[in-house]
């Protein structure tokens, strides 16, 4: 009996060390997708975060190059999204929660673009 509550511990603590990673790889991505429309690409991934495409674009300028502000911005957001996957590896649960909430409401950007593979990931 022991035995078997020890390894849904251990299950649980794996799954949530998982669930705590996705908000490396939100982060990451979405510094990725900017970086590719900086540099001419026309492609990005779909774990990215919905406000950091309409930063970047609104950071086109009319000349086609990207603007400072929009790195920043997006660079503070991404920031935040490594934080909270930071914060959920130290078992603060208040921030997990939190960054869940703030994903959910990125993906109501999704919503309103009706961009049917972003909401179908963010769900």
């Amino acid at each position: 009996m022991e035995n078997s509550l020890l390894m849904q511990y251990i299950d649980l603590k794996n799954q949530f060390k998982s669930s705590a990673n996705w908000f490396y790889w939100i982060a990451v991505l979405s510094i990725v997708n900017t970086l590719v429309l900086m540099f001419g690409g026309s492609y990005n991934f779909i774990f990215g975060l919905g406000v950091s495409q309409i930063i970047d674009s609104l950071s086109m300028s009319e000349f086609g190059e990207y603007s400072l502000l929009g790195i920043i911005l997006n660079a503070i957001i991404a920031g935040v999204f490594y934080l909270f996957g930071y914060l959920a590896h130290k078992k603060q649960k208040s921030f997990y929660i939190i960054g869940m909430t703030f994903y959910a409401l990125d993906g109501s950007i999704s919503i309103l673009g009706e961009d049917l593979l972003g909401i179908g990931f963010h769900i």
